[in-house]
């Protein structure tokens, strides 16, 4: 948890199937909602209605709707580690650098268009809180290493840069 320390953590474990297939219910409904209403206009009753669950269940998932955009941040960096390691692993080696860096930027838009929501959530809040960005920061970074090994064991030479975005 992202919390300090000896204070609750906002997102309660989905232990059951049921409570799983709920969780994943409201994550889209979140993800839609962020998309249309923003981080701060999206409501939790307007999130719960669309999944089609009670606000009852989502407080029972959620501790609040910051508890619930960590859930979302959480699995979208999981998933997008993963993504990561998938595309560099499964890369063609007929690829030259720049279809390989084609295919990697089409990879990208094609996430970001399905999570629109998600990304304008974590830009809101991170302009906010700097350190809601750090993880996703961390993703991104995580990618980088990817792709200049797999450019690097191509025989491409690469220099990565040192960030100080944040």
């Amino acid at each position: 948890s992202r919390n300090r320390p000896g204070t609750p953590d906002p997102v309660r474990p989905a232990l059951q199937q049921r409570s799983r297939a709920k969780r994943d219910l409201l994550i889209k409904a979140g993800i839609r909602a962020f998309a249309r209403d923003g981080y701060d206009g999206a409501k939790v009753a307007d999130i719960a209605q669309d999944a089609g669950i009670s606000v009852g269940v989502f407080y029972q998932r959620f501790k609040d709707k910051r508890g619930f955009f960590t859930a979302l941040e959480t699995r979208f960096l999981e998933r997008g580690r993963e993504n990561w390691d998938r595309f560099c692993n499964n890369a063609n080696p007929e690829w030259t650098a720049r279809e390989l860096l084609t295919h990697m930027v089409r990879n990208m838009g094609r996430v970001i268009s399905r999570n629109e929501g998600f990304f304008q959530a974590l830009v809101t809040l991170g302009a906010k809180e700097k350190s809601v960005v750090a993880p996703a920061m961390e993703m991104d970074r995580h990618g980088a290493n990817r792709i200049a090994d797999l450019l690097l064991a191509r025989g491409h030479q690469v220099r990565l840069a040192e960030s100080s975005v944040f």
